[in-house]
């Protein structure tokens, strides 16, 4: 995994715990009803939405096989633009749920159980990655877990000490991933050089 992996599980899980005890103390128990529901149901629907993904790689093998690597290239690309679109309506959906789920005095909590629903399924996928390849984890980890973490930090962080707009923070989460992705596939490229030269 990365570097932030670690730093991310950790706040996961104490913000899951803090926000989850906070939010039971105050008598809130829909919010709580709501993250498990959103993350019984989270699989399902990520992985109707994720569906399209191996049609792009078999598309993108057989243009390779083809000696076509332009279009394989875009059809590359277009898969992991599809897949950082998927990631971010995902955290965006998420965020704007729970932050409508009560008024401005408990939005902290109520942003600590949104950060697990929101990035859970993912660090789940790409723990899954482990299984199949080192490799194919790290770069899920790298160029998809990491910035929607950094990225759902950042909107948090700014629809609670700045008053963002829902607007603003789908930005943020926007830009946040199209750096990340940008900055692990360069990682990535460094250690695949290395790796395999």
């Amino acid at each position: 995994m990365t570097a932030l992996s670690v730093p991310i599980r950790l706040f996961d899980s104490l913000g899951v715990i803090v926000g989850g005890l906070w939010l039971i103390t105050l008598g809130m128990w829909a919010p709580i009803g709501a993250g498990l529901v959103f993350l019984f149901v989270s699989p399902i629907v990520l992985r109707i939405l994720l569906m399209p993904i191996p049609i792009f790689a078999s598309s993108v093998a057989k243009a390779k096989e083809r000696g076509n690597i332009g279009r394989a290239d875009f059809i590359g690309m277009f898969s992991h633009l599809y897949t950082g679109a998927v990631i971010v309506a995902w955290a965006f959906v998420v965020l704007k749920a729970f932050a409508g789920m009560g008024p401005r005095s408990v939005q902290w909590p109520l942003m600590l159980i949104s950060y697990a629903v929101a990035t859970g399924p993912w660090q789940n996928w790409a723990c899954k990655g482990e299984d199949r390849a080192k490799l194919l984890a790290l770069q899920t980890s790298a160029v998809y877990v990491s910035p929607l973490s950094v990225g759902y930090m950042v909107a948090m962080g700014a629809r609670l000490f700045a008053s963002a707009s829902f607007h603003t923070c789908l930005w943020l989460l926007i830009v946040t991933m199209v750096i990340g992705y940008f900055l692990g596939s360069y990682i990535l490229g460094l250690i695949s050089a290395e790796e395999y030269p």
